[in-house]
């Protein structure tokens, strides 16, 4: 699996400010074949603001989730993560214990740039971490088969209604 691993870097900044980062996914091209991860690994921070970021070159559907593991020196709590302004939603957790937040519907993204927006704080070690994930696929756009099916479908309806008529005017005539 050649899924893309954005990790941010522990930052050395004082404790008292917050970790802001931008990390680019496309460092490679985002795998539209399976899930393109990304997470940070903090120490010593109490709270963090991160932004990963990357491009597409055509447009896709995106779904996403982030987890954590809650209780442990790496807790993370998280007060928002959006995909260009699509609110994440805590989804409860999973089997292992972690905090899962996921987009509840699929997201259409035009080609060009785009931001996954983390932010949060770190448990009372400071230490943390989380990981998540990114799943794109094509819009669903209908074959030209299908298409032409349609427009058949269409005839053959149209065609059966004129039908009709013409059934119904030699059965009024007769009457």
């Amino acid at each position: 699996m050649a899924a893309l691993i954005g990790v941010a870097a522990m930052a050395g900044a004082s404790p008292a400010s917050a970790v802001v980062l931008k990390t680019e996914l496309n460092q490679v091209a985002l795998d539209t074949a399976n899930a393109s991860n990304f997470g940070a690994i903090f120490s010593n921070q109490p709270a963090f603001n991160l932004a990963f970021g990357f491009t597409l070159g055509t447009d896709m559907d995106a779904i996403s989730s982030i987890t954590t593991t809650l209780n442990t020196s790496n807790d993370v709590d998280f007060s928002s993560v959006l995909l260009d302004g699509y609110a994440f939603t805590q989804t409860g957790f999973d089997g292992s214990g972690a905090e899962v937040w996921e987009l509840l519907m699929p997201v259409s993204l035009s080609a060009g740039l785009h931001n996954i927006f983390v932010n949060g704080t770190t448990g009372p070690s400071r230490n943390g971490s989380f990981g998540g994930n990114l799943e794109l696929s094509a819009p669903a756009v209908p074959e030209p088969a299908t298409w032409a099916m349609m427009l058949v479908g269409f005839g053959a309806i149209g065609a059966s209604v004129r039908r009709s008529r013409r059934t119904m005017r030699h059965v009024l005539q007769a009457a």
